[in-house]
């Protein structure tokens, strides 16, 4: 018994170590197996990194293909270019030799070639087809461009290139809307259709932009210099004499845009401020307009008045036709002053007579329309900013402006496009706002304040950004400006100034009852929704460049983006010159006493 029980453990022994064996084989079998599935997911994933880079080799090789068409394009379209300016220029120097002015035809054949030879390699790109230049298809939001590297751009030198394709596509697209209705001439001298047998005025705009640091070079100046020496390289235009060659062109320091009338202005609106002197200097101009047979449009208001005026200057100047002088009808809606779509989408150029507020008065007749033609602005008011042109020198700018001979300097200056949208009616996918009827939309100039008005409350305002909640902002309220009304109300709010040529969006609360609470810049392309929520304790007002206040009440919000139809306004210099010259002169910007310069103590 004793025997039979020992062999039994003996053998449960053994049978255990055994089973541990077992297990531990077991263990590394399945260790095996763990490794084996990892060996073949690497060999899968070996396998599709294989397959993609011969995808990728074989879109390198379509690419490299197509920028070689495009380089041999350029290179073929640069030489007949060259030949062509040459030619050209041999052409007209014989003309000059014999004492013969160039004709128009020669003006605009220098002036396409001038505006050919600008065109850069990413602009060519744009211009092919859509298998050479793999343009992605567009949806109905967004106007998309792929560029592929040629071997000699960085990331960031083609992501630039491919973003103002992009947004040169969406703004063009913008301005392709039809325009409906039919003007009538008050001044019973021509109809409809005979204005509108008239065409509008050719142009070419030239935009340079200096290709590197070589841009700076040139002899240095001391900052008296600076200031009072009138540098060769940027010439007002309206001191230029078209009988001399060399000062025949205008050319500017560094980037700037330039308008180059290919035929004379055939329609022009004059904007005037309703004053005694600025009536005056609008009657002068208007005259000035009509001695060159130019079509001039005045507001209904002051139509009659003009009409007269005109008149009484025919006795001593029998060019001066009223027949050409012309008003329109006010259309039916009673809730703005705005012109007509169809007279817009004539005029060629706009004439401001007054200050800043004419300014802003003329860009809010113009309404939401995409076609805004160039303004010049004659200064008659008290700051400034946006009026270059002295009204002593009136003549002499009139008459370089609308000769078709001359090159005007230009400032985009970008709006926003404003929607109220009330309490139950948003859309979070911002679907209705190209549906607006006649008085939704609001574009602004200057800014957008929403305030809190007589009450003693806090504002309180949920700020989203495309559709992403943002902060809420309390206090006495918000501004959002443009780059050109960072030096209204939004400087005085303690905002950035920003130069207009910079498309972006400020953002500038007023007095906020926080310690954190700091101005914004956004990008062009963001928008911003601002609400009032349904807890607030009162309701907000908004004003759009000080226009058109209208309350806000709870669940109420306003929608802001960025317009595509930006203010196109001639310059006395260039943009750079002008926006300086307006901040050093009208706001004394970082005036101050001049240090003394260095002296060495005595020994």
């Amino acid at each position: 018994m004793v025997q039979a029980t020992e062999g039994l453990l003996q053998f449960i022994k053994e049978t255990s170590r055994e089973k541990q064996v077992l297990e531990r084989e077991l263990a590394e079998a399945r260790k095996s197996l763990a490794s084996l599935r990892k060996e073949n997911e690497s060999l899968q994933q070996r396998q599709r990194f294989v397959s993609n880079t011969s995808h990728q080799q074989q879109k390198i090789d379509r690419n490299k293909s197509t920028f070689s068409n495009v380089l041999g394009i350029s290179r073929v379209e640069n030489d007949s270019l060259q030949k062509k300016e040459t030619f050209q220029k041999a052409h007209l120097r014989r003309r000059h030799t014999v004492s013969e002015p160039p004709s128009h035809e020669d003006a605009a054949c220098a002036a396409e070639s001038a505006f050919n030879s600008s065109l850069g390699f990413w602009f060519l790109l744009a211009q092919l087809s859509p298998h050479e230049s793999k343009l992605e298809e567009e949806d109905h939001h967004h106007a998309t461009v792929s560029v592929a590297n040629d071997g000699q751009s960085s990331v960031g030198t083609a992501a630039a290139a491919a973003i103002s394709i992009a947004l040169a596509k969406s703004w063009t697209s913008a301005t392709g809307s039809k325009v409906k209705g039919s003007h009538q001439s008050l001044s019973g001298a021509s109809d409809s259709s005979d204005m509108a047998s008239i065409p509008k005025a050719r142009f070419r705009l030239v935009a340079a932009v200096p290709k590197g640091p070589g841009r700076m070079s040139g002899p240095k100046r001391t900052v008296s210099e600076q200031v009072l020496y009138n540098q060769e390289e940027s010439i007002p235009f309206d001191n230029l004499d078209p009988t001399l060659e060399t000062t025949s062109e205008w050319v500017a320091f560094g980037a700037h845009l330039k308008l180059q009338w290919m035929s004379q202005p055939r329609r022009v609106l004059v904007v005037f401020k309703l004053t005694t002197d600025a009536l005056d200097a609008a009657v002068k101009t208007i005259c000035l307009l009509l001695r060159e047979s130019i079509h001039v449009f005045v507001e209904p208001k002051m139509y009659e008045r003009v009409k007269e005026c005109v008149k009484s200057q025919q006795d001593s100047d029998s060019c001066c036709n009223t027949a050409h002088l012309h008003t329109w009808n006010l259309g039916s809606c009673e809730c703005s002053n705005a012109i007509p779509e169809d007279i817009i989408s004539l005029l060629d150029l706009i004439f401001t007579v007054g200050g800043d507020g004419t300014v802003l008065w003329t860009c809010s007749l113009l309404g939401t329309l995409g076609s805004v033609p160039p303004i010049v602005a004659i200064s008659m008011g008290s700051l400034g900013f946006m009026t270059p042109f002295p009204v002593s020198r009136l003549q002499k700018t009139v008459e370089c402006v609308v000769s078709p001979n001359s090159s005007l300097p230009l400032m985009l200056r970008h709006r926003l496009q404003c929607r109220i949208i009330r309490a139950g009616d948003m859309e979070s996918d911002f679907s209705m706002l190209n549906k607006a009827p006649c008085g939704e939309d609001v574009l602004v100039l200057n800014e957008l304040v929403i305030d809190r008005g007589i009450t003693a409350s806090l504002t309180k305002l949920e700020c989203y950004i495309d559709n992403h909640f943002m902060a809420t902002i309390q206090g006495d309220g918000l501004i959002v400006s443009t780059p050109t009304g960072s030096t209204a109300y939004n400087l005085a709010a303690g905002g950035s100034m920003v130069h207009p040529a910079v498309p972006c969006i400020l953002f500038t609360p007023i007095c906020p009852h926080t310690l954190s609470s700091r101005p914004l810049v956004f990008p062009e392309h963001v928008i911003l929704r601002l609400e009032v929520p349904t807890d607030s304790r009162g309701d907000l007002y908004c004003s759009f460049d000080g226009k058109g206040r209208q309350p806000l009440g709870p669940g109420d919000s306003v929608v802001v983006y960025l317009s595509q139809s930006p203010v196109p306004m001639v310059c006395h210099l260039d943009a750079s010159h002008d926006w300086f010259t307006s901040v050093r002169e009208g706001l004394h910007w970082n005036r101050r006493t001049i240090q003394k310069d260095y002296q060495p103590n005595l020994p």
